[in-house]
């Protein structure tokens, strides 16, 4: 892995109904932003999203988070 990588992952707990995403800019990235989907919602679920960057969190439908792209 170089410093102009960005990664992210996306763990699952299903023993819990939990999970999350975890991303990294390296410093030297050049991308400003980037964008994920998640994978392996349930589209009739609700999920609580937490953006700890931003301190902000969100109830989304499963069906609406699986369809919006994440910056």
């Amino acid at each position: 892995m170089n410093q102009q990588d960005l990664i992210a992952w996306q763990f699952h707990r299903p023993d819990l109904g939990e999970g999350l995403v975890q991303a990294f800019r390296r410093p030297k990235c050049p991308a400003g932003t980037a964008q994920f989907r998640f994978r392996g919602l349930n589209p009739e679920a609700r999920y609580c999203v937490t953006d700890l960057t931003l301190r902000r969190t969100s109830e989304l439908a499963g069906v609406a988070l699986a369809e919006k792209v994440w910056p």
